[in-house]
């Protein structure tokens, strides 16, 4: 798993050290004494963050410990899976543990030694193993011999439904709840000894200090409990330093007095407010009276004390009217500084910020209030908002110096942009957003109005200009690699935030063609789309990272569900309802699948009964929407227990008819390969091959093999496959099979490098062919078994030929068990190409070069592949 930000950003120079807090903390760190854990609560604003960041850069500085940091949020629940709401629910356990592989797989690349390469994998391995192991009572003799437990999220999450992977299928199987948890507690012990062995043999005399921020959002899940118990307590010569807000929780390290040090972070004293307004406003003789008032007002909170100072132009000294003018301030009484106290005093400076802003630089207040507002902002981005709220036909010029001005606030922060070009982007702290927010939508809504509409237009033409924002076509699938890109993804994210505030300020009931329900319908469809392409096999973090965002957006409510939230509900259940993996029969709960997309369907108001008459023939994010609903509530009735063809078919003829509608003919070309094979399960040999040649006949018509999506094509035959096999047919069986591993393997080079997605795709698609070799042997059919193994490992003889493979003893290999595990692996090395290493998926390697060159030598015998001389 790559990781990025493996350091804090630098610190401002505006930073007030607070010495009593630096000295006690080194004081600690030098006393000799065994330390392992520094725990600091402070309240919200307190600039906890910054102090964390800039004790790193000061440690590394120095150069006697080695800093590491770790940012905690990334590995919480509300972070990871956003429908997840019981903390100690067994899904919650399970996704705790994964959060816990990735966060010991960060650490590992943090602390980047040879003695970590490659743990990602062996963490991997030994989850696998470890459930392998304590489960193997409780699942052997299923579906004909053992069953190996996938190592994976969903598999789990199928164990607590009662349900286990055996081969292609999914048997019920009861595991206790119990047994799981425990083996879930023991798999983390595992990991954590794993990675402590590997740390062991890298520290020596090194001295490490983890500054691990936002604690406080795991402390209240089990993760948080490994942290601490297991892994903290086992690093040797480290110390661990916890920044995190009161949640009210306890902190339970299990430590001696001794090695556990809380340290309390204070509020600005006065002397690091007045050092605070030196370093902010320069040298003055009224600096002692201004920190008096300023004192006197926030308590040095930091947060109150910089928005304070921001009263105040920074270009010139300060003079008595400024101290005047904030003595006219109310000054709130003291004692509760909680958030609400922070927020009416917040709320107090911002309006104070704007009095002086239009008194002393009125060009500037229309570009601090729509900057206010947004989450991120650049100097495009406000010349686009700004022409649009002039009524200008061309951007604003001259926002460089507005923006150079505005970032002189202390609450302006700023930041390389994500897309590596190397822009700067600002934004407001979110606390203040809340309350610029807030703000206007008291005071100005239309105003506010106007601002989200610029904004989310903005972002509309950069997704537009990115390329591949269609989607008619059947090569349509190149652009939709957009949806792997970082940048599409985070550009995506801010245009739906802004239809999103836009929708909160409409009317809350939705009606087809308001900007409410368009809204609704295009967050939608963007989940949806993004799921179709890649969630419906692996999980997606952009999928979680839209859930995520759309719940941020839409908090629960005291007094009742919102819209929003609803939306949330039905799109959540069917995520998790939803199986991993290439194979699905069985597995999920289709039944609440069905029910997500009908409830879906209605709360959009495309459930209609003719949809190709009611939906407008130009709203194709309707259409697109209805179709993809269609294809999950077919492959609920195609795939649940009880299979029900006759409405699987219905579902995607319909789904067909709207694709077409709207010349989407790559998901056109989808539907018809799934179409087809519901054909074969319902025993239509001959409508199953035209629906499979039709969907070929659009995949590759007129389009080179560089154009084409070889995954389509690899499913296609596939299903073909699959339908001789059924009619017993094992010639043209395994001649289909072998070019559906073939146009899977290509997915690894073309048209991009291999990644996790296409590895096991191509690993499924091979041990599904490998799933007939083994029924065949089963059958004793030795054989005709015999006689698929030489077939397929002829298939490819240019690559034996090219790697200088030695001819195996297929007939030695398959008269072992091929129930075993470990020889069907070995069978599965016998017959096909291998697969890139873990270091070779993401980009371009020698891999896949030689799988480019491998396509061009075997293209013609590929196409023109004669049956296999199958003894059936």
């Amino acid at each position: 798993m790559p990781f990025t930000d493996l350091e804090p950003q630098a610190v401002t120079s505006y930073f007030v050290g607070r010495q009593s807090f630096i000295q006690q903390f080194y004081a600690h760190l030098n006393a000799g004494k065994r330390v392992f854990l520094i725990d600091t609560v402070a309240t919200y604003g307190s600039g906890k963050s910054t102090l964390l960041a800039w004790l790193y850069w000061d440690v590394k500085k120095q150069r006697q410990w080695t800093p590491i940091w770790l940012p905690l949020n990334e590995f919480s629940l509300s972070h990871t899976n956003v429908g997840i709401e019981d903390a100690e629910s067994l899904p919650a356990l399970i996704e705790n543990l994964f959060s816990y592989r990735d966060l010991l797989t960060r650490l590992a690349a943090s602390l980047g030694s040879k003695a970590f390469a490659g743990i990602e994998a062996d963490l991997q391995r030994i989850l696998r193993e470890q459930f392998s192991e304590a489960l193997r009572p409780a699942v052997s003799d299923v579906h004909g011999g053992e069953v190996r437990i996938e190592a994976s999220r969903e598999a789990l999450l199928d164990l607590t439904r009662n349900q286990i992977k055996a081969g292609d299928v999914i048997v019920n199987i009861a595991v206790s709840e119990a047994l799981l948890a425990t083996t879930i507690e023991l798999a983390q012990q595992s990991l954590t000894q794993e990675f402590l062995r590997r740390f062991r043999q890298q520290v020596g005399r090194q001295r490490f200090i983890v500054f691990a921020d936002d604690f406080c959002w795991i402390i209240g899940s089990q993760i948080g409990k490994w942290f601490l118990r297991g892994l903290v307590r086992g690093l040797e010569n480290t110390v661990v330093v916890l920044l995190r807000t009161d949640t009210g929780d306890a902190l339970t390290a299990g430590a001696a007095d001794e090695e556990l040090v809380n340290l309390p972070l204070e509020p600005f004293s006065f002397a690091e407010v007045a050092e605070y307004l030196r370093k902010r406003l320069g040298a003055s003789p009224l600096l002692h009276d201004l920190a008096e008032v300023v004192y006197g007002f926030s308590h040095g909170h930091p947060l109150m004390t910089s928005m304070m100072v921001d009263l105040i132009r920074v270009d010139r000294l300060v003079d008595k009217e400024d101290i005047q003018r904030i003595k006219a301030l109310p000054i709130l009484s003291e004692g509760d500084d909680g958030t609400d106290q922070l927020r009416h005093k917040a709320d107090q400076l911002i309006q104070s910020i704007l009095a002086e802003v239009h008194r002393k630089d009125p060009p500037l207040e229309e570009v601090f209030v729509l900057c206010g507002v947004m989450r991120r902002f650049d100097r495009d981005m406000v010349a686009h908002v700004l022409g649009g709220l002039r009524g200008l036909d061309r951007p604003a010029t001259h926002v460089g110096p507005l923006i150079a001005r505005l970032s002189k606030y202390s609450f302006v922060e700023a930041q390389p942009a994500r897309d590596d070009s190397g822009r700067v982007e600002y934004s407001f702290h979110f606390f203040i957003q809340e309350r610029m927010e807030d703000y206007l939508r008291a005071h100005d809504p239309d105003l506010l109005r106007r601002i989200h509409t610029l904004a989310a237009e903005y972002y509309k033409g950069l997704l537009f200009d990115y390329g591949g924002e269609q989607t008619s076509g059947a090569d349509a699938f190149v652009g939709l690699y957009r949806v792997e890109d970082e940048f599409w993804q985070d550009q995506t994210t801010e245009w739906l935030y802004h239809l999103t505030r836009l929708s909160q300020l409409e009317a809350t009931g939705p009606r087809l063609g308001s900007r409410f329900s368009r809204v609704f319908l295009s967050f939608t469809r963007t989940f949806l789309e993004a799921f179709n392409w890649w969630g419906w096999y692996l999980k997606f973090p952009f999928c979680d990272q839209l859930l995520y965002e759309w719940g941020r957006m839409h908090p629960e409510q005291a007094g009742g569900q919102s819209r929003g939230r609803a939306l949330l509900d039905i799109l959540d259940k069917f995520y998790r309802a939803y199986p991993e993996g290439l194979f699905k029969r069985g597995r999920g709960d289709w039944k609440q699948v069905r029910e997500a997309m009908y409830s879906l369907a209605y709360f959009l108001e495309i459930d209609g009964e003719d949809p190709l008459e009611e939906l407008p023939a130009d709203d194709h994010d309707a259409r697109f929407v209805r179709a993809l609903i269609e294809w999950f509530l077919a492959q609920a009735a195609f795939l649940e227990p009880h299979m029900d063809t006759t409405l699987a078919e219905e579902s995607y003829q319909l789904a067909s008819q709207l694709f077409e509608s709207i010349g989407d003919d790559w998901n056109l070309a989808w539907t018809y390969s799934y179409l087809a094979d519901v054909h074969v399960a319902a025993g239509q040999f001959d409508a199953a091959a035209a629906r499979v040649h039709e969907s070929l006949e659009l995949a590759q018509k007129g389009k080179r093999s560089s154009q084409q999506d070889h995954e389509l094509i690899s499913q296609n035959y596939r299903v073909l496959g699959d339908a001789f096999w059924a009619q017993g047919d094992l010639n043209q069986a395994f001649r289909e099979y072998a070019r559906a591993v073939y146009h899977m393997y290509l997915c690894l080079a073309i048209p991009e490098a291999a990644d996790l997605y296409t590895l096991n795709l191509y690993r499924d698609t091979r041990f599904h062919v490998l799933g007939r070799i083994q029924t065949l042997a089963r059958q004793a059919r030795r054989a005709e078994a015999l006689a698929a193994a030489t077939y397929l490992r002829e298939f490819w003889n240019v690559y034996w030929d090219k790697i200088g493979a030695a001819t195996p003893d297929l007939a030695a290999r398959l008269a072992g068990d091929l129930v075993d595990e470990a020889v069907v692996h070995l069978l599965d090395a016998d017959l096909f190409p291998a697969e890139p290493a873990e270091d070779q998926l993401g980009h371009s390697s020698d891999y896949t070069d030689n799988v480019i060159e491998l396509a061009s030598r075997m293209a013609r015998q590929v196409k023109s592949a004669s049956p296999a001389p199958i003894l059936s």
